[in-house]
């Protein structure tokens, strides 16, 4: 199963607001994110940026489905004006590029996989190669000082 990274900032003192929000996200949300395919959806926070780990089985047809859903687009009413860049649902993105993991690089853990992995060659796992066409870099926007 794909495991999609993200990267986002929040604008200076949003940090609690957003916190608070995320106690419990609305049924209606966590629902269509199953509906859609989210097997689990991880957030952590440092400071101003929010790091997201998810479990998806087609993350472009997952956010197809939730663009002009209606519970939906009143969560990213809430959460996006808390962001720096609010999330424009564009299908644009894959997330941060993926570049290394200890199952792909020591062999695999029982049920654990190197998402790079897409097959076996006489009882090896054979690893696709890391190329920027194959990964995109997450369109965020440079770093400054106070980030």
């Amino acid at each position: 199963m794909p495991v999609i990274a993200l990267h986002t900032v929040l604008k200076p003192g949003r940090e609690q607001e957003y916190d608070a929000v995320h106690q419990t996200i609305p049924a209606g949300v966590a629902a269509a994110l199953r509906t859609h395919g989210v097997h689990d959806w991880r957030i952590w926070r440092d400071g101003r940026h929010v790091f997201h780990v998810v479990d998806v089985d087609d993350y472009a047809a997952m956010r197809e489905g939730l663009r002009d859903l209606p519970d939906n687009v009143a969560w990213q009413d809430t959460v996006g004006p808390m962001f720096d860049v609010p999330d424009s649902y564009a299908g644009d993105d894959d997330g941060i590029a993926f570049l290394w993991s200890l199952v792909g690089q020591l062999g695999g853990e029982e049920g654990r996989q190197d998402p790079r992995i897409s097959g076996e060659t006489d009882g090896c796992q054979a690893l696709q190669p890391l190329t920027s066409d194959s990964f995109p870099g997450y369109p965020g926007k440079p770093a400054t000082e106070d980030d």
